[in-house]
């Protein structure tokens, strides 16, 4: 299961050059209405037929949110990737791992 990225984390990695994947996993509207500056949208019903193509490296953190905590989740159980960190707030869920596939 993936690991829980506080807030702060989430505000520091933001910021920083590393490279990673931050992949908002509610649907159009939803992310269409309010969304984190710099995620990108990919539903949970397509995550696992899109994050290959959209993550292809072996290695990248890839970082999953939702808005209450419930999608992002199962999205990292449906894609199975091990975990690295993961976090929750009052406003977003986040959830991270290392993508582990070619």
């Amino acid at each position: 299961m993936a690991d829980r990225m506080t807030p702060e984390a989430l505000k520091t990695l933001l910021a920083s050059k590393e490279q990673f994947a931050f992949i908002d996993v509610r649907e159009a509207g939803e992310y269409n209405s309010s969304h984190i500056a710099g995620s990108s949208l990919m539903p949970r019903r397509h995550l696992e037929f899109q994050l290959p193509l959209a993550v292809p490296y072996k290695g990248t953190h890839v970082i999953l949110c939702d808005d209450d905590g419930r999608r992002a989740p199962l999205a990292a159980k449906t894609v199975y990737i091990p975990s690295e960190s993961i976090s929750t707030s009052s406003t977003w869920a986040t959830r991270s791992f290392r993508r582990d596939v070619r």
